[in-house]
């Protein structure tokens, strides 16, 4: 993904532009360490709708088919603003799910997340797609996260159109 296709995209009502300082303490808050990849992508774009369909293929648990994440935003550090920030999503699902080290950062759709995974490094996390489900919340053990990246990075590079996806897989509905 190319930053040139966000900079005329719309930002969630009332988000300003976070500074790399400021993200960076609200990880080091929580015992983790952005990568300065992140923590400067996320300033300049947090709280932005992509104007494209923009997404990523991942296969879901216990499936052999890949399928297309429809990212519908990214999440924002702005403290004034609780609506798509990446501490109501950390505060409401990740945390209530007892995953402190997985930081939500994008939402596709309701509950799926595109998180930083800091389970393995708490300086070089992996990108992870995420279902929080209540049934994860009863279950914690449940397997419901799906690795996309081994870093933001290469994460950023793995994105794409849904009409990109189509093209290579067809469109395929699954009931």
């Amino acid at each position: 993904m190319k930053r040139s296709m966000l900079m005329n995209s719309e930002r969630t009502e009332g988000v300003r532009k976070v500074s790399a300082p400021e993200i960076e303490e609200w990880g080091r808050a929580r015992g983790v360490f952005f990568p300065l990849d992140f923590v400067e992508f996320l300033s300049e774009f947090g709280g932005i709708y992509p104007d494209e369909e923009w997404g990523y293929q991942f296969i879901p648990e216990g499936e052999n088919y890949p399928e297309f994440a429809d990212m519908a935003y990214f999440l924002h550090f702005d403290k004034r603003v609780g609506r798509h920030s990446v501490g109501e999503a950390y505060e409401s699902h990740f945390l209530s799910w007892n995953q402190p080290l997985l930081i939500p950062f994008s939402a596709s759709e309701i509950n799926v997340y595109a998180a930083l995974n800091f389970e393995e490094s708490r300086r070089n996390p992996s990108v992870y797609n995420v279902e929080v489900f209540v049934q994860s919340k009863i279950d914690p053990d449940r397997s419901s996260m799906t690795w996309l990246a081994d870093s933001f990075t290469e994460f950023l590079e793995i994105l794409e159109t849904e009409d990109d996806f189509d093209a290579r897989h067809g469109e395929v509905y699954r009931f």
